[in-house]
């Protein structure tokens, strides 16, 4: 008996153990239910009714003059990919209606997940324009230019209408939106750019519209020290941290006056290509030569 008393402590014993263990699980389980507490937000991918988002120093959103809180709404997400809840409320802290416009100074609430943690930001309003001028991103890869008077864009030779897109900007910060056609005023699809397609520039307004020609070149950049060439004389390379490929060709020695060293370039297509090319010079050094215009 006494043994079987001994026994019986010891699986209370063990099942209050199990049961503190299971219970601390269940408890640090409930803590992870409880969501994330960030009320960062950022904008969609597509976000014609908003021009930016700032999170420091002050939370402010920048909107179009006109945007209504169903289009802010569906044109923001949380930074995070949490499920944050979202409400607008005008500067006299009343709850607005998903339908009516934005004001200046109207707040939008963000809720983070955990339905806990709040942030307000403040809603600032710019101005529909009739601008269509564009131009240059920073990196812009796949365009060489634009040519604002002529309406005219200068893409690279196997550049797309995504690349295009992508590397352009407004000329004074407003939102436009941008498409690209064929000659024939056909939507142009992935394949690549192609002389005589059009950009079409819709201004924030949403009505004054801009068509910019769009003309393919071709663009290519060569290193004298791996391009195929003929000299009078024999050359060699040297390295040099301020050349354009970390080194250049030179002839070997001391050149005669009437040396000559002459690259072979592969072009395309026949046609007139603009040249530009870097060398080093000095007053006892060689002097570029032109011995025709055009292709040869």
């Amino acid at each position: 008996m006494k043994n079987r008393t001994v026994l019986f402590k010891k699986m209370c014993v063990t099942v209050l153990i199990l049961s503190l263990i299971i219970g601390n699980v269940f408890t640090v389980s409930g803590a992870w239910a409880a969501g994330s507490v960030n009320t960062d937000i950022k904008l969609q991918a597509s976000h014609p009714n908003l021009v930016s988002i700032a999170i420091t120093p002050k939370r402010i959103i920048t909107a179009v003059t006109g945007t209504t809180i169903t289009q802010l709404l569906a044109q923001i997400q949380s930074s995070d990919g949490s499920a944050q809840t979202y409400g607008v409320i005008d500067k006299n802290r009343d709850p607005k209606n998903n339908g009516v416009t934005l004001a200046i100074d109207d707040k939008l609430v963000v809720k983070a997940e955990d339905a806990t943690v709040t942030a307000e930001y403040t809603i600032t309003l710019v101005a529909q324009d009739e601008n269509t001028n564009i131009k240059l991103k920073d990196s812009h890869p796949n365009i060489l230019d634009i040519d604002t008077v002529h309406r005219a864009i200068y893409v690279i030779s196997g550049a797309t209408a995504s690349q295009l897109t992508a590397q352009i900007q407004s000329s004074d910060g407003s939102i436009q939106s941008y498409s690209v056609v064929d000659a024939g005023n056909n939507p142009k699809g992935a394949g690549l750019l192609v002389t005589g397609d059009q950009l079409l520039v819709t201004a924030s307004d949403g009505v004054t519209t801009a068509s910019y020609e769009i003309d393919t070149l071709f663009s290519k950049r060569y290193e004298s020290e791996t391009a195929a060439f003929t000299s009078s004389i024999v050359t060699n390379t040297a390295n040099d941290a301020a050349a354009s490929g970390g080194s250049y060709r030179q002839f070997t020695g001391t050149p005669k006056v009437g040396d000559w060293i002459e690259f072979a370039l592969d072009v395309p297509e026949a046609g007139i290509y603009s040249v530009s090319f870097g060398y080093k010079t000095n007053n006892n050094r060689s002097y570029p030569s032109y011995p025709s215009m055009g292709y040869r």
